[in-house]
């Protein structure tokens, strides 16, 4: 189609309705602009701005709908999600006639068939016309039965989980109806406060992510490690998770989705931060109780040493001439700590649970 504006002749996009006619313009800054006249007048009004793209827009009477065709499989920010948006040349009112599209036609009668979706109807083929308000309008068609919004569906994740050695393993699953999504997962040890947060998905190729996708089901497959700390064991007691699936094309806003669990780890000897696996108990000239934890190799047959940090979990040690791991004596599900001073009186002092915590042994 070919139209002018002020006697220039152009060969780019234009639209007609019964009423108005609109073509591709330049501002003085030279960028993409719609112009719009009532049929048969001199007076051109020109519609541009954020949301509207001077390569695709239609006529409905004197509305100009444009919008920036983006599929639900496009990434942002290279294809930032926009709404399809209509706007009335004449006063400049705007109204959001869809939340996004990735294509549009003129029909016959005037109206516009166009594919995209919307938070609250999602995706489907929309007509879009003048309704009885003189504004355009968006009637669903046919629904493609996949929903716009990233929307969670439900969890694989147990209310208990079962470790008695690190090699040992758990999928942690959650189905969401879109995974053409960034997928973030935080974990929260109630008794320590430990925080871990990851990202375990994203279709973008140069993203890290530790997950798995299977169908609709964003995974990751716990080995029983320390979120925080992957060369120690993970604590037993309770957990609390979150789970946040953000959309890549920018279409609708996050899905996210909280939940708790426990981890149940046999007792086990020597154990001092609930970990199931033995802690190794050293003081040092200036009576400073540390503690070293270790772990088993992921066969489970062997016990090797965990470098790193080794907490300082008691003061004042220099009292006793001799102290010894005793089991629980004191009915909590991690050992105690027996102390004999110089006098050969026995001091007990019973453990915490909490390892790295000093100072939970004081003497």
């Amino acid at each position: 189609m070919e139209l002018r504006e002020d006697g220039v002749q152009h060969g780019r996009p234009g639209a007609v309705s019964t009423t108005h006619v609109a073509w591709q313009s330049r501002n003085d800054r030279n960028i993409g602009r719609i112009s719009v006249a009532r049929r048969g007048s001199a007076d051109v009004r020109y519609v541009e701005g954020p949301g509207f793209n001077p390569d695709m827009f239609h006529l409905l009477g004197g509305w100009v709908v444009s919008g920036y065709p983006v599929t639900l499989e496009q990434r942002a920010p290279y294809a930032p999600g926009r709404p399809l948006l209509a706007r009335l040349s004449e006063t400049g009112e705007t109204v959001e006639v869809l939340t996004h599209c990735s294509s549009a036609v003129t029909t016959p009668d005037g109206s516009l068939l166009v594919r995209g979706g919307t938070l609250d109807r999602d995706e489907g083929l929309y007509r879009v016309s003048l309704g009885e308000s003189g504004k355009p309008v968006a009637e669903l068609v046919a629904s493609t039965g996949q929903t716009t919004a990233v929307k969670y569906l439900g969890t694989s994740v147990p209310d208990t989980i079962a470790f008695d050695r690190i090699g040992q393993g758990m999928d942690l699953g959650r189905d969401f109806s879109r995974v053409d999504t960034d997928v973030w997962l935080t974990l929260v040890h109630t008794r320590t406060g430990e925080r871990s947060q990851r990202k375990i998905w994203s279709t973008d190729p140069t993203a890290r992510g530790e997950g798995y996708r299977n169908g609709q089901r964003i995974g990751w497959r716990w080995d029983g490690s320390n979120p925080v700390n992957p060369l120690k064991a993970a604590y037993d007691g309770d957990y609390t998770w979150e789970i946040t699936a953000s959309p890549d094309d920018g279409i609708g806003p996050a899905a996210r989705a909280s939940g708790r669990f426990t981890v149940n780890r046999p007792a086990a000897p020597h154990d001092y931060d609930g970990n199931g696996t033995p802690d190794v108990l050293m003081s040092n000239a200036y009576g400073r109780l540390l503690r070293a934890d270790t772990n088993r190799t992921p066969s489970g047959d062997a016990v090797q040493h965990v470098l790193g940090h080794i907490p300082q979990v008691g003061r004042g040690w220099s009292t006793y001439d001799r102290a010894e791991s005793v089991g629980d004596l004191g009915g909590t599900p991690v050992g105690d700590v027996v102390g004999r001073d110089k006098s050969g009186a026995l001091w007990l002092y019973q453990g915490t649970g909490i390892g790295d915590t000093p100072p939970s042994w004081d003497g």
